[in-house]
């Protein structure tokens, strides 16, 4: 049963970069618990093969960086000396600021060098996410991450934090001016040999020389970074930030433009500024100030004042680039760490970090196993999914289509099974679901389509053909072709509507009742029209942004709540007489937005969830005494298309006005970057 159909479909935001920067914190804040880490998972599985304090094994480290310093500094507690050879010929101040999350942060406090971070920097209590117009988009008070993990985010000025790990591991075991040549006899004990015409020999050699690695470039000719076409500069100068600025890290977001700002302490402000409307390969100004003020000229607050306030020479410039995690890291005797292992963008502040937590994992490995090739292998081990997460890349080996939305025309049912399928027929306009279902199975006739036992996840919709295996259980016929105008709203039906339906569903709204929807993306917003439909007395929209509250309003939201977290769960109490609500919708996916919602339901309130989970972890004994129901899941579009579809044909409803961007489909890339950048609440593709 597998036609093949015309369709118009529209984008779901692309995961596979930037994990959803609106939900920063769950990766920026990634400090696990101790019993969660990886690295103490492993302290617990590795057989104890310590090594003494007076070994005779000595690594060789290449890069006196954060990787390479961290790893000896962490060597060195273990009782294990390391030898660390530089390029440079003297160390001098570098680079502006840098953010060390939690995680980083624990490890530091691990070693004794947390306190003296945070003396030279400032400790964040803040993270927020703003538009051009200073408009919250996001914000987390890191509070509780300070009262779960003992820490929160440090934000320094990269010569100290480099400053105060050089302080404490001291000279002694320091070499500079050793760039590094060649490696020879990496399988046994490698020798290291310099451009100078020295060479040093040891039983392993660790490679923590940065993105452009000479190390790796040794080991793993092919590895080579990729060039994103973004440039970014940052800068570090004493200003005076505005009273809402200080102690925090901002992130404001443009057109083709992201400026991040912190506070690094002691009168000094941190900014740094990504734009991919720069063309990479042109010359560099002399004078760049100007041409950064004409990237911000449409920012409000302190970021033009802030660059202007910033010497020329005290601002740096680079392209972007970054490498897809991929093992191995290690070859023989020789490891890589940090970026040279596997660099990042700068998206999500972990580039640090995870140069941290690779350094504390090597050191526990290299002391718990006596060969280094087992060493560097238990490490892969470790840290491997963890670098993955964070960087927010699936591996992709050629251009691959994408979407699960999609609508339109019926062109040619497949020839092998016309005899099976009997209810769709070329000619006819049909709308179908992300899950493909026979819609005959158990749980099909218990209506929970998008787990049928011959299920398959649409993922190619974004084209100007589409083949819908199961046709008949998946897709729905119009009963004559629908005007142009009602196709967006049909669209819609297909997924983000029909995922708002089933939340409100699932939360059991109901004539009189009360209802917060937590999340102001196209199906929170249509979570509020779908809750208008099934008579909600009052419905409580939770949104910071401007335009998406006026469309929640247009769907039938009686109250906006911009506050978040605690502040959040707060007024809405207010709002329900100190109670909470009937029903709430959860449609974002992140831990806050999970505790936001359960936590702002009455008991014997029911909570739907329909955002894909990310980082989301309940508490047991919370959930026990919250006496909430829970239900969610994938929506099962497939059960109330017919009922949506008459809605919208009959123009009882509009779900189309999501839709505030049109693109043709060759402008995909556009449509992903304009919802990501929030210009767009969704985008709809046309062929």
């Amino acid at each position: 049963m597998q036609p093949e159909r015309k369709n118009e479909k529209e984008n779901q935001r692309n995961c596979a970069q930037r994990k959803n920067q609106r939900q920063q914190c769950s990766i920026l804040m990634d400090a696990v618990p101790t019993s969660k880490r990886p690295f103490d998972a492993m302290q617990r599985s590795m057989p104890c093969n310590r090594m003494s304090a007076d070994t005779s094994v000595q690594p060789l480290i290449i890069g006196a960086g954060i990787a390479g310093l961290t790893l000896g500094i962490a060597l060195r507690d273990r009782g294990i000396e390391a030898e660390i050879c530089e390029a440079a010929p003297e160390l001098r101040p570098l680079g502006a600021g840098i953010w060390m999350a939690p995680n980083a942060m624990q490890i530091f406090g691990r070693l004794g060098l947390a306190q003296p971070i945070i003396d030279a920097g400032a400790e964040v209590e803040r993270v927020a996410l703003l538009d051009s117009r200073l408009h919250e988009i996001s914000s987390s008070s890191l509070a509780t991450v300070r009262e779960k993990f003992g820490f929160t985010i440090a934000a320094i000025q990269r010569a100290e934090l480099h400053r105060i790990l050089l302080d404490r591991f001291g000279n002694r075991s320091l070499r500079l001016g050793k760039r590094l040549a060649s490696i020879e006899n990496h399988l046994a004990a490698p020798t290291a040999v310099f451009e100078d015409g020295t060479a040093a020999s040891a039983p392993c050699l660790i490679g923590a020389d940065g993105i452009h690695s000479a190390a790796r470039h040794l080991i793993r000719p092919s590895a080579l970074p990729r060039r994103t076409g973004q440039l970014c500069w940052s800068g570090l100068t004493e200003f005076d930030l505005p009273w809402e600025f200080r102690r925090s890290t901002v992130e404001i977001w443009g057109g083709r433009s992201r400026m991040g700002i912190a506070d690094v302490g002691h009168g000094r402000a941190y900014w740094f500024l990504v734009s991919s409307g720069v063309d990479v390969a042109r010359p560099r100004p002399s004078d760049c100030i100007a041409e950064l003020l004409e990237i911000v000229k449409d920012y409000d607050g302190p970021s033009r004042d802030l660059i202007r306030a910033t010497p020329v020479s005290a601002v740096s410039e680079v392209e972007l680039t970054d490498l897809r995690p991929r093992l191995p890291w290690s070859a023989g005797n020789i490891c890589l760490i940090g970026d040279a292992a596997h660099p990042t963008t700068p998206n999500l502040g972990q580039g640090g970090a995870q140069a941290v937590e690779d350094a504390w994992t090597l050191a526990r490995c290299l002391a718990e196993y006596r060969e280094p090739a087992q060493a560097f292998h238990a490490f892969e081990t470790a840290r491997f999914k963890k670098v993955k997460t964070v960087s927010g890349i699936a591996e992709i080996a050629r251009p691959t289509p994408m979407g699960h939305e999609y609508c339109g025309i019926v062109e040619e049912v497949g020839k092998e099974v016309r005899k099976e399928v009997r209810k769709i027929k070329p000619g006819q306009f049909v709308v179908g679901s992300f899950a493909t279902s026979d819609n005959t199975c158990v749980i099909c006739q218990d209506g929970y389509q998008s787990s049928c036992l011959q299920r398959e996840f649409m993922s190619a919709a974004q084209a100007a053909l589409l083949r819908v295996p199961l046709a008949d259980g998946t897709l729905v016929a119009t009963r004559d072709l629908p005007s142009k105008e009602l196709i967006p709203g049909l669209l819609a039906t297909s997924d983000v509507l029909g995922t708002g339906w089933f939340a409100a569903h699932a939360a059991s709204v109901k004539p009189g009742r009360t209802v917060v929807v937590v999340g102001d993306g196209a199906v929170g917003l249509l979570g509020v029209l779908s809750a208008r439909q099934m008579g909600a007395e009052r419905i409580i929209a939770m949104s910071r942004h401007e335009a998406r509250q006026k469309l929640a309003r247009e769907f039938g939201a009686t109250d906006i709540v911009t506050e978040r977290g605690d502040e959040g769960i707060a007024r809405i109490k207010d709002l329900t007489k100190g109670i909470g609500a009937d029903s709430v919708l959860e449609c974002v996916g992140t831990q806050e937005s999970m505790m936001q919602a359960i936590r702002s339901a009455r008991p014997g309130g029911f909570v739907s969830y329909v955002g894909v989970p990310h980082g989301v972890d309940l508490d047991g004994a919370g959930l026990f005494f919250a006496h909430v129901h829970l239900h969610g899941g994938p929506a099962p579009v497939r059960r109330f298309l017919p009922e949506l579809i008459d809605l919208v044909l009959n123009e009882k409803i509009d779900p189309a006005k999501v839709f505030d961007l049109t693109l043709p489909l060759d402008q995909v890339a556009e449509g992903y970057r304009a919802m990501d950048e929030r210009r767009a609440i969704k985008t709809l593709l046309r062929t």
